[in-house]
């Protein structure tokens, strides 16, 4: 049991650490070889099918690879025919309204801790107080 979850571990981020690079390098993006990529994402699904018969936890991440390879193979194909620069522009747009909801997000975030902290009892000084 112990391999199997090295293995489909091993699998699962190779795969998504290629899947990642596709979609943040936009050099890697454009070389990517669309029939190459497929042949490759199709082997790592078929490494987790394989696992997957056998130890059944390993369906969910070939489902969660396949799910992430035909977005990717999607938007390549997209790209192709629209134009990178026009893809990667949409795509920046949006990371940019992530980051600022993010930060949005962390700002609230920080505020409520710093509401709840007043409400904590004060904290010991030093560990001598504590005896």
């Amino acid at each position: 049991m112990k391999y199997v979850l090295t293995a489909v571990h091993s699998v699962f981020l190779a795969t998504l650490t290629l899947l990642y690079c596709i979609w943040t390098e936009p050099n890697i993006a454009r070389d990517t070889k669309l029939e190459v990529l497929i042949t490759d994402l199709k082997s790592a699904s078929n490494v987790l099918a394989a696992t997957a018969e056998h130890w059944t936890e390993a369906k969910r991440s070939r489902e969660v690879l396949d799910e992430l390879s035909d977005a990717t193979v999607r938007w390549i194909m997209d790209s192709h025919a629209n134009g990178w620069d026009s893809c990667f522009q949409i795509r920046q747009t949006r990371t940019d309204a992530a980051t600022v909801r993010s930060a949005q997000a962390s700002a609230s975030t920080d505020r409520m801790n710093e509401d709840l902290r007043h409400l904590l009892p004060p904290r010991l000084s030093t560990s001598s107080d504590v005896f």
